[in-house]
């Protein structure tokens, strides 16, 4: 390894379930293995599995961002002026942002490193953006969003000027404790049940209307199905949420650290969305190995293998919700392992090499 290695920010908005994390941990595996020297920040850490695969795979992360940065508060500057000072002990740095909602924190790191913005990329699961990117300045894949810092000690063996020792900012937002793990509460489930578990933040109605009407057809075939819920806690205009979900015998949970236990114990993962993009917790369905069965819109058909197709929904019919739920449940174990393959292998083709040496031959250009 060379003495400076090029240093690349991945810099992304939350380490919570969801396909962003999968991503870059992908991408930090490569960048290793071509001599860069990734960085990785995040807004949260809700999911501990992220944190475990970057330490087993030695890739190293010098920020975990653990709370909401404003600028406009004094001691969340101080914090940010100490990223700055250490951003600017490597020269150039190249910001490739990742989700254009965090641009107000690309432009202060931009404003105050000098560093080179780059383009905005729009789909989570592609790399047609970087492919097309215009400029050709890519040097730094970034994901961002600033506030308390972790500094932990991978960057030592890279002569990084960030501290050695491991250390947290304390801010008056949840500390999460990524040696933990969410075990299911209140629910007790049976060998015989089969267990649906749905995964998206609540941002309206609309979508779980649809998931519900279908849940109570499913339930009304079989008692054996449950469905658990996970997702952002429901805001005060969605408390009619509530009642639907108790109403209708529904696991709501909430937000939860690490939901590896419930991908492990579900027969079947859904999602039902109105979204004109691909939710990232399909990358995560499809990571974890599961049967997947959601809306059936472009953007889930873009990333799915075609197989997978004829267990994706009509959005406006909880009739075929539940048609294609209790099809993708009835399969032969030969059939659902071939069903899962196939997704495992259309998730990894989306990281082939041919595609890392087109990202090379921009960088190096």
């Amino acid at each position: 390894m060379n003495d400076n290695p090029k240093v690349i920010l991945l810099l992304i908005s939350r380490f919570e379930f969801g396909g962003i994390p999968i991503q870059a941990f992908l991408w930090a595996k490569f960048l290793k293995k071509e001599n860069f020297h990734p960085i990785i920040l995040a807004q949260y850490i809700h999911d501990s599995r992220y944190l475990e695969l970057l330490r087993e795979n030695e890739i190293p992360f010098d920020f975990l961002i653990t709370s909401d940065f404003n600028g406009s508060k004094k001691a969340s500057v101080k914090y940010f002026l100490r990223l700055v000072k250490c951003l600017n002990s490597f020269n150039p740095v190249y910001i490739f942002p990742f989700n254009k909602h965090l641009s107000y924190h690309i432009n202060l790191i931009w404003r105050f490193t000098g560093a080179k913005k780059a383009y905005f990329m729009e789909r989570n699961h592609g790399l047609e953006d970087f492919i097309s990117f215009p400029d050709k300045i890519m040097k730094y894949f970034c994901w961002i969003n600033c506030s308390g810092l972790i500094f932990n000690s991978y960057s030592a063996s890279l002569n990084s000027p960030f501290p050695k020792k491991t250390f947290v900012i304390k801010n008056s937002h949840r500390k999460f404790d990524i040696k933990s793990s969410n075990v299911f509460k209140n629910i007790s489930f049976q060998e015989k049940d089969i267990v649906l578990l749905h995964v998206a933040n609540i941002v309206s109605q609309k979508n779980y209307s649809l998931l519900i009407k279908g849940w109570n057809l499913i339930r009304k075939i079989n008692k054996n199905f449950k469905l658990v819920i996970i997702g952002s806690d429901i805001k005060n205009d969605n408390h009619n949420l509530i009642h639907l979900f108790s109403k209708y015998g529904v696991f709501y949970l909430g937000k939860v650290v690490d939901i590896s236990p419930y991908l492990q114990r579900a027969n079947v993962c859904l999602l039902s969305t109105h979204h004109e993009g691909c939710p990232n917790v399909i990358l995560e369905y499809m990571d974890s190995g599961k049967l997947i069965s959601a809306s059936d819109i472009p953007a889930i058909r873009e990333v799915l293998d075609p197989l997978n197709y004829k267990y994706l929904f009509d959005n406006q019919s909880p009739i075929d919700l539940m048609e294609k739920v209790l099809a993708i449940c009835k399969l032969s174990q030969f059939d659902k392992s071939n069903l899962i393959n196939k997704n495992k292998q259309k998730l990894d083709l989306e990281y082939s090499d041919s595609n890392y040496e087109k990202i090379l031959s921009l960088i190096n250009d």
